[in-house]
């Protein structure tokens, strides 16, 4: 990886960070655990305590939201 590759890396994962601070704690957590901890659905259902349709409806729109967001912080 090149030296403008890992700045592009470095700006795009702050970026991510900052947008995912901005989605409220019941979005945020689900869509944390499952790209960032690698977790599965399973595994977030029962660290969460919630039923596997909420988990699934609950990263869906976070994505949603967090795309939201980040085109607006461009």
């Amino acid at each position: 990886m090149s030296q403008g590759d890992e700045i592009d890396l470095g700006f795009t994962q702050e970026k991510v960070k900052k947008c995912l601070g901005k989605l409220p704690p019941h979005y945020r957590e689900p869509l944390a655990l499952y790209y960032l901890e690698d977790k599965s659905y399973l595994e977030i259902m029962d660290i969460l305590r919630l039923p596997m349709g909420t988990v699934s409806a609950r990263i869906n729109r976070a994505k949603k939201i967090m795309r939201t967001i980040c085109d607006q912080q461009k």
